[in-house]
C-alpha cells in the first residue's frame, strides 16, 4: 500500500506540473500518460486486491511480465528521446 501511495503521489506531481494539451504531440502524450497513471495508481489505491490480482491475472500480466515492462521501457524511452530531441 506504502508502494502504491508512493506512485499515486508521483502522477499526481506529474499530472499538476504538466497541465499542458497543447503544444505538439509530445506534451499531449506525455500529458496523457500522466494522466491514465494517476488513474490507475488511485484505483489500485482504493480496490481490494483479490480484485486487482483478478483483473493483472486476467491481462495476462504474470505470464507476459517481461513483455509488459519491455513495452513500458520502450514507450519511456522514447518519450524521453523525443522530449530531449525538441
Amino acid at each position: 500500500m506504502t508502494a502504491n501511495s508512493r506512485r499515486t503521489q508521483a502522477t499526481d506531481a506529474l499530472v499538476i506540473g504538466h497541465p499542458v494539451w497543447r503544444g505538439g504531440a509530445l506534451a499531449l502524450a506525455v500529458t496523457l500518460a500522466g494522466r491514465a497513471a494517476l488513474l490507475e495508481g488511485l484505483w489500485l489505491l482504493f480496490s481490494p486486491p483479490q480484485q486487482v490480482a483478478a483483473i493483472y491475472r486476467a491481462l495476462g500480466r504474470e505470464r507476459h511480465f517481461r513483455l509488459w515492462m519491455g513495452a513500458t521501457l520502450l514507450v519511456g524511452l522514447a518519450l524521453t528521446f523525443a522530449a530531449f530531441r525538441s
